[in-house]
């Protein structure tokens, strides 16, 4: 293989693995509709997901202010790798 080259290959887990960050914070924004109807949004550039599971679907929970209702919502965290050269 070339030195300028680089070969990436993602390793095969299918039990996926938590990251051990307490506090990881994605530039992301999730909404989602609780039962009685009102919108949650959950921006995840500072309310962080807390010890995130990679690559298996996690739970991520909300609570709705309108009627004091908790749930969880499945999500799946995923990552790539590339190469920028």
């Amino acid at each position: 293989m070339d030195k300028k080259q680089m070969k990436i290959i993602k390793n095969e887990n299918t039990n996926g693995f938590t990251i051990d960050t307490k506090r990881f914070y994605i530039p992301f924004t999730v909404e989602v509709k609780c039962k009685c109807g009102h919108v949650i949004t959950r921006d995840l550039s500072c309310q962080y997901l807390d010890y995130p599971v990679l690559g298996r679907p996690f739970d991520m929970n909300f609570w709705c202010v309108e009627c004091d209702h908790e749930f969880s919502e499945k999500v799946e965290l995923k990552v790539d790798l590339v190469s920028v050269n």
